[in-house]
């Protein structure tokens, strides 16, 4: 799979739990400095993408997590 394919298929998790259609996420991207991306939404978010790609982060690569390009590259690498 395609780097540029992940964050498509993330993104548009995002858009459905953010409820914003426009949404694109970007490889710099942090929670906190996206509006409605706080610490509930983002338990949401992991349990979704966990489910979408059949894949368990444990919680050391969580907390390694410092932006979206973290947490495309592990979603990458478990693939």
């Amino acid at each position: 799979m395609e780097t540029q394919s992940l964050y498509t298929q993330v993104s548009d998790i995002f858009k459905q739990i953010l409820n914003n259609d426009n949404f694109e996420l970007q490889p710099g991207d942090k929670a906190g400095e996206i509006d409605g991306w706080d610490s509930l939404t983002h338990v949401i978010l992991i349990d979704l993408i966990e489910r979408k790609f059949d894949l368990k982060f444990s919680l050391g690569e969580l907390e390694e997590m410092k932006d979206a390009s973290d947490l495309i590259e592990t979603i990458f690498e478990k693939l």
